[in-house]
């Protein structure tokens, strides 16, 4: 449990990180357009919100002698997430006329979306690593993608504004990502 402590404050800072040196940077309006994209984006992790919730217990008590059904069921959940992904960037101008304030955010939503994809992907290689006893691997992974955010952000975001950040984002999850799927 100490070795997850930590994770809470890099999440934070992860989440937080790319709107404050957006509004630093290219001040608040980029900033609030930016927060749009990635509150939207977020909408595709309500696949699994409910899921989890009784998944996690199975899988721990089943790991042994289910594999082949975990592995099955797994394979389900990132088709449907990714499907949903699919219908949301195939949905964005819809989303974006309702919402025309925030058309700004319109060029780089599907990148957007590629942090919450990988935040829920994660999700299933949360259970190898906790089976694993190994959960600095998971506060690790956390850490890779807060500092990879955070560096990329210095480094995309004045060449290349809303959409570096995007990539600064979606990259750090990425990162995040491949750690903790080999760890997992």
């Amino acid at each position: 449990g100490l070795a997850l402590a930590p994770t809470q404050i890099m999440l934070y800072l992860n989440n937080t990180f790319s709107l404050a040196f957006l509004g630093n940077s290219l001040g608040t309006t980029v900033q609030g357009t930016f927060a749009f994209g990635v509150r939207l984006s977020q909408l595709v992790t309500t696949i699994q919100a409910g899921f989890s919730t009784f998944w996690g217990p199975f899988v721990y008590a089943n790991y042994r002698d289910q594999q082949e059904l975990i592995a099955k069921v797994q394979d389900y959940l990132c088709l449907l997430i990714f499907s949903f992904y699919c219908c949301l960037v195939a949905a964005e101008d819809i989303l974006f006329f309702i919402f025309p304030a925030y058309q700004g955010c319109l060029p780089v939503f599907p990148v957007l979306m590629m942090s919450p994809v990988f935040t829920i992907l994660c999700e299933g290689t949360v259970y190898g690593i906790s089976i694993a006893r190994r959960p600095i691997f998971d506060t690790i992974g956390i850490a890779i993608s807060a500092l990879g955010n955070i560096g990329l952000c210095i480094l995309l975001v004045p060449q290349m504004g809303l959409m570096g950040a995007s990539l600064a984002l979606a990259i750090s999850g990425g990162g995040m990502f491949l750690f903790r799927t080999i760890m997992g």
